[in-house]
């Protein structure tokens, strides 16, 4: 979402004018993210317990994945990217730094080396694979059928 938000930013902005949108997102995610922290988003862990937390973040993304596909647009795909962001830095980053505190410190490290380098790594790759087959659906296809297809085809291989 990330990429397609900046291609998109790209694609409008030129220059000085696209650092200084790209400056305005950068900024909004820490005032998203500072207004999380200070409205107490990290309580939600300790009221629904961790378990909930890691449930529910992925909830948090799909329906901002579905407003990203639904409205094909840059201010709202800013908003979907920013809010994205700022939520996982306020709620999911410690939700996870939470689950390595019962085990020793050698472990921990391997654990989050683990996490962070595969972890991260296979989700930007398995969203590029999403990506690079919306484009030629949405060529061969039209936006609209594009779509369709491409939410059926997901919605198989998730199922």
């Amino acid at each position: 979402m990330d990429f397609n938000f900046k291609f998109r930013a790209g694609s409008i902005y030129e220059g000085v004018a696209l650092s200084h949108y790209l400056s305005l997102y950068g900024s909004s995610i820490n005032i998203v993210t500072f207004f999380c922290l200070i409205l107490g988003i990290t309580n939600v862990a300790h009221f629904f317990g961790i378990r909930s937390v890691l449930i529910f973040i992925p909830c948090i993304v799909g329906a901002i994945l579905f407003g990203f596909l639904t409205f094909e647009s840059l201010h709202v795909l800013f908003a979907c990217v920013v809010g994205l962001r700022g939520i996982n830095y306020a709620l999911n980053g410690p939700t996870l730094k939470q689950l390595y505190i019962p085990i020793t410190k050698h472990t921990r490290f391997q654990a989050q080396a683990w996490i962070e380098s595969f972890g991260s790594r296979g989700a930007k790759e398995t969203g590029s694979l999403f990506n690079m087959l919306l484009r030629p659906l949405q060529s061969a296809y039209g936006v609209v059928l594009g779509h369709e297809i491409y939410f059926t085809l997901v919605g198989r291989v998730i199922n």
